[in-house]
């Protein structure tokens, strides 16, 4: 890791600060990470939901975040590793796929699990009907939602940090549309949803840790249920209650979330990363990773390194 600048109650936020703003930091990140800080019009504070700032961070230990009465609203992606997000006296894991929607001016950390490289898209961003939106999502509780469209995510949040440096006369305009249908998607997935993705019965819990471990592997629902000792059928029906999707979606995704790492940070072949991710066939890879993602894989290692 590289480029590493510690901060100590001293903002260095582009962004307008209540007066009894705090933040304690210690900035980590990767040579490669991304920080875009933007000069709002007047035209778009009064008119728009508008951003504020974006990047794009891969980070490690010792880097953390904290901070309070800082009017933005922050939305953050897991890409890949584990992050860990404090907010409203309790805890909330972050693990590639979840997203978090927080009100900073409320006190907040967020920073990597001990041991893990954590690599995240942030935006942070307010405007006219901001509070509106935040109300909407925080009023089924969690902060954290596990995304069910994640090249959605990911492609809009990119789309807002390259639209943003590349300036252009439009780039307000079209910022604010593309965080209005982000932040539509967060409140339509959120309401949709029975209950928190992040207050997991035990068997449930116990499914997703072990399919994170072990996704690689030949898996058939069967084995997974075996290996647990859960009975098939309630464990099929819990599963899908609280996480908005069937045990083998889950796995899938778990697979393409892991080829979409190795598709970025490795030179790996398609062939070898299907391999790898415990999808054999090449051809069934592609097809699945299409399906999910819109693009091939090889259409998607092209678009992250343009970006």
């Amino acid at each position: 890791m590289a480029g590493k600048n510690h901060l100590r109650s001293t903002p260095t936020f582009h962004l307008e600060k209540a007066a009894s703003y705090y933040e304690d930091a210690s900035y980590t990140w990767s040579e490669d990470s991304i920080r875009y800080m933007n000069t709002v019009s007047a035209h778009a504070r009064n008119n728009y939901l508008y951003m504020q700032e974006c990047g794009y961070f891969r980070t490690s230990s010792p880097y953390y975040t904290e901070r309070s009465s800082l009017p933005s609203y922050l939305i953050l992606y897991t890409l890949s590793g584990q992050g860990l997000l404090q907010y409203e006296h309790d805890s909330y894991p972050l693990k590639a796929g979840c997203c978090f929607y927080i009100d900073c001016m409320q006190p907040h950390r967020y920073e990597p699990q001990k041991g893990q490289e954590w690599e995240f898209l942030w935006l942070h961003f307010h405007g006219i009907s901001a509070g509106g939106y935040y109300m909407e999502f925080h009023s089924t509780g969690s902060p954290v939602v596990l995304i069910q469209e994640p090249f959605l995510m990911e492609s809009t949040l990119r789309r807002i940090l390259a639209l943003n440096q590349r300036k252009a006369v439009y780039s307000e305009v079209l910022t604010s549309s593309l965080i209005t249908s982000l932040v539509t998607e967060l409140v339509a997935q959120k309401l949709t949803a029975s209950q928190s993705p992040f207050r997991l019965p035990d068997s449930v819990h116990d499914t997703v840790s072990f399919i994170q471990a072990h996704y690689s592997e030949n898996l058939s629902l069967g084995q997974i249920t075996g290996r647990l000792n859960f009975s098939k059928y309630h464990l099929s029906k819990e599963f899908s209650r609280y996480m908005g999707m069937s045990i083998h979606q889950y796995l899938i995704s778990c697979r393409i979330q892991a080829a979409k790492e190795l598709l970025r940070e490795s030179s790996l072949s398609v062939t070898s990363i299907a391999c790898q991710v415990g999808i054999p066939q090449t051809s069934h890879f592609i097809q699945l990773f299409r399906n999910r993602e819109g693009i091939t894989p090889l259409e998607y290692r092209k678009m992250w390194k343009n970006c």
